[in-house]
């Protein structure tokens, strides 16, 4: 039986170093996809930590000189038909939830960022092939 070679043809380095970073760069999409698939008990909205004065006369927040707030208050900061919107938030696990949320929210940017950056090297690898390199 006669043994058929085939030649594989060299891929510039160039090509490799583009395509070692899109593979990298799509493994850490994946990984995230699978953290955004499975999310939380979440709540939509920023946590705010607010020092307030009660406002007797004699209490220590009221002192002139070394004020001494009362807290940490935790509020819920949303945004109902264009006006911030400030609600109390005393549960513990509604605190754990909008933290969960903001956490939420910086994987999804952190998904579109990888994306980006995954079309950026595409778009290279198209514009250089153009030029005939």
């Amino acid at each position: 039986m006669r043994k058929i070679e085939v030649e594989v043809p060299r891929t510039p380095e160039w090509l490799s170093q583009y395509r070692g970073q899109i593979v990298q760069l799509q493994k850490k999409r994946y990984a995230l996809e699978q953290e955004l698939m499975n999310p939380l008990d979440m709540k939509s909205g920023s946590l705010s930590l607010q020092y307030k004065r009660c406002g007797k006369p004699g209490c220590k927040c009221m002192d002139k000189e070394n004020p001494m707030k009362h807290g940490p208050y935790y509020y819920l900061i949303t945004c109902k038909e264009g006006k911030t919107v400030l609600r109390y938030v005393k549960d513990r696990d509604d605190r754990e939830a909008i933290q969960r949320y903001e956490i939420y929210e910086g994987l999804l940017a952190e998904y579109e960022k990888l994306g980006m950056e995954i079309a950026t090297a595409f778009n290279a690898i198209k514009e250089r092939r153009a030029r005939g390199r």
